[in-house]
């Protein structure tokens, strides 16, 4: 079993990810992001999974919606 992602690095590259995505960039490694905050356990998964279906959907808002929600509970320190 491989070990869960730094919660530092990931909360850095959601938010350099954000700051793109608010300036109307295309972001690559976003579903990796994605799948990154899915590996952290049940309270970021369901993040995870909005991110990927909302990227699906290309619906620019709800990326940068669900981007905020999750980096709010790394910011919070939620485990």
């Amino acid at each position: 079993m491989s070990e869960p992602p730094d919660r530092e690095d990931l909360r850095r590259d959601l938010s350099d990810a954000l700051g793109a995505l608010q300036q109307g960039k295309g972001v690559l490694g976003l579903l990796g992001l994605a799948d990154q905050l899915a590996a952290l356990g049940v309270s970021y998964r369901f993040h995870g999974l909005l991110i990927r279906e909302a990227i699906q959907r290309r619906d620019d808002s709800g990326i940068i919606a669900h981007v905020i929600q999750a980096l709010a509970k790394l910011e919070e320190g939620v485990t």
